[in-house]
């Protein structure tokens, strides 16, 4: 028996995956507007310093990618155990690599 899915269900899967790439441009658009207006010296800091956050976003992302269908096929399967892995394994490289 196939259980049929609505565009509601696939939206709410993939918000938090579209939310994760997305974060990351937002902080340093209201880093960059905030201390725009204060210093020149802390801007150029700050460039230095999203572009070498950019970097590592950009490098690291495959976790973001690769962990979500991994996840939605073992959630899809039916397969807890191997979801509980995933989930666990995948948190515990963002808490290492971060």
């Amino acid at each position: 028996m196939r259980k049929e899915v609505s565009y509601k269900q696939i939206i709410w899967l993939t918000l938090p995956a579209t939310l994760s790439v997305a974060m990351e441009p937002l902080a340093e658009l209201v880093d960059t507007a905030i201390l725009g207006h204060v210093n020149t010296i802390w801007l150029a800091c700050l460039a230095a310093t999203n572009t070498t956050l950019g970097c590592f976003a950009w490098l690291f992302n495959f976790l973001s990618y690769g962990v979500t269908a991994q996840i939605a096929h073992s959630l899809g399967a039916g397969e807890n155990r191997r979801l509980s892995e995933l989930i666990f394994t995948a948190l515990f490289l963002a808490i290492c690599i971060g």
